[in-house]
């Protein structure tokens, strides 16, 4: 008998502890079960009531009406006798699974808004979606930031549902039933902005007609401006409020390759139909930041309004800490 207890007491003990386990914890808490209720969309206002192009706007987004403790796992365990044969516990799943998208005036742009981790206010300074896992009302917050760059009634669309399991029945630490996959019904809402004001740059094709080059302050070479004479090659066209496309191709001489060293050898740029933006962010006296993102890529100008003109800034490679200004205006 002493022989028997050496020999199996390490056993017994070690699946009384596995029981103890399931019941006290309620096994494996990523088992859900069903929720076939969608959730309720809620769009709500942050900034003012006036809203204006070119101005960040930002909204909240809320999913409620679902309960995201209701998936039950269901554990029972009998190998040991004299204790409660199955325990159930509620688990916690988080949010629905949600889609958002802007959709412009006249319905002919639907632009797809990004989710950054939490509040990144440069990455979405343009436009974006962030999710607030900290939310005071738990689950479910969306904070919306959105750069509207035309005049009109837009459209804020949000698309949810719930993903959730079939109710899971573990047996000694065995899936014996459940925990399949389940997504519930999408459900569907959205929220007009009208947006008032003018345009910085308006829907249209803009040639790139010159290009002056401003040395650092302190670099004794003379400014120049270069006149550009390939209109099919050169030019910036906004065809959508959210989409544009630019084309820039041109080889300078050698000679001014040698005088502007921050000057290409050949410039070759082409961006179709980009994601377009333009913002203040920040700027006065009509300076607006404008960015085209095109498959990865980006590229952004300064735009100045009342002159029409777009303007960028490179290191100075003859002056300490100094930027050589680049100018392009429109036609």
């Amino acid at each position: 008998m002493k022989n028997l207890k050496k020999k199996y007491s390490f056993p017994v003990l070690s699946v009384v502890a596995i029981c103890s386990f399931f019941i006290f914890t309620g096994g494996v808490l990523d088992q859900n079960s069903t929720l076939d209720t969608p959730p309720t969309i809620t769009f709500t206002a942050e900034s003012s009531n006036t809203y204006k192009v070119a101005e960040a706007q930002t909204f909240t987004v809320q999913l409620t009406n679902y309960d995201p403790y209701q998936h039950d796992v269901t554990e029972s365990c009998d190998l040991i006798p004299n204790v409660p044969d199955k325990t159930t516990q509620k688990t916690d799943i988080g949010s629905p699974e949600s889609l958002m998208w802007i959709i412009s005036p006249g319905g002919t742009d639907s632009v797809k808004l990004s989710y950054y981790d939490r509040g990144d206010e440069e990455l979405s300074s343009m436009f974006g979606v962030l999710y607030n896992s900290n939310a005071p009302d738990g689950y479910g917050k969306l904070i919306v930031k959105h750069v509207f760059s035309v005049p009109g009634n837009w459209k804020l669309v949000c698309r949810a549902r719930t993903v959730s399991r079939t109710p899971a029945k573990y047996v000694n630490g065995t899936l014996k039933s459940g925990g399949e996959p389940l997504l519930g019904a999408w459900v569907e809402s959205s929220y007009t902005i009208t947006i008032g004001g003018t345009a910085p740059m308006p829907v249209q094709k803009y040639t790139l007609k010159s290009m002056e080059i401003v040395p650092a302050f302190g670099d004794p070479t003379p400014g120049k401006t270069f006149t550009f004479s390939d209109p099919a090659r050169q030019y910036l066209d906004v065809f959508s409020p959210t989409k544009a496309s630019m084309k820039f191709y041109w080889t300078p001489a050698a000679a001014d390759l040698a005088t502007y060293p921050n000057l290409a050898s050949k410039y070759e740029l082409s961006y179709q139909n980009a994601d377009y933006s333009i913002d203040t962010k920040g700027s006065q006296n009509g300076f607006y930041a404008m960015t085209l993102n095109f498959e990865g890529q980006q590229i952004a100008f300064g735009y100045k309004k009342p002159d029409s003109k777009l303007f960028f800034y490179k290191p100075s490679k003859r002056v300490a800490n100094g930027s050589d200004q680049f100018v392009f205006t429109l036609n």
